[in-house]
């Protein structure tokens, strides 16, 4: 069975708030990630071979605040970021995975996670490295 490189995870899923810096909730969150280009019997993932991609998020209690998907829209190996509009309902720490899913509904090992705290504080401009 073809499951995609576990040691390739270059999918490193950078989670940060968009530029808008209102303390209001619910808040956005733009996050961004490297789609694996080899499978883990490192043949190469061609063109077409990645069906989406699963975006998970849940809040430091545990609470599942996002678990939704994302259609490709680049080759394997390039970058894909996806805006969730009111992601983020309140203020607290909140991680962010992502797994690849083939046409083949074999599913990637989870992205490096991306912990991000909302303080409910505006925040200074590209604090968190939002370009």
């Amino acid at each position: 069975m073809k499951r995609i490189l576990q040691g390739f995870i270059a999918f490193l899923l950078l989670g940060s708030i968009t530029l808008a810096q209102s303390p209001s909730y619910p808040r956005d969150v733009t996050l961004c990630w490297t789609h694996p280009t080899l499978y883990e019997d490192s043949t190469t993932i061609q063109d077409g071979d990645i069906a989406h991609t699963r975006i998970t998020g849940t809040r430091h209690s545990g609470e599942t605040i996002v678990d939704t998907t994302s259609a490709m829209t680049v080759l394997p190996g390039a970058v894909q970021c996806q805006t969730l509009v009111g992601a983020i309902p309140q203020p607290g720490t909140y991680t962010f995975l992502a797994y690849t899913v083939t046409v083949d509904a074999i599913s990637s090992d989870a992205s490096n996670s991306a912990d991000k705290k909302f303080t409910g504080k505006p925040l200074p401009p590209n604090a968190l490295g939002v370009q």
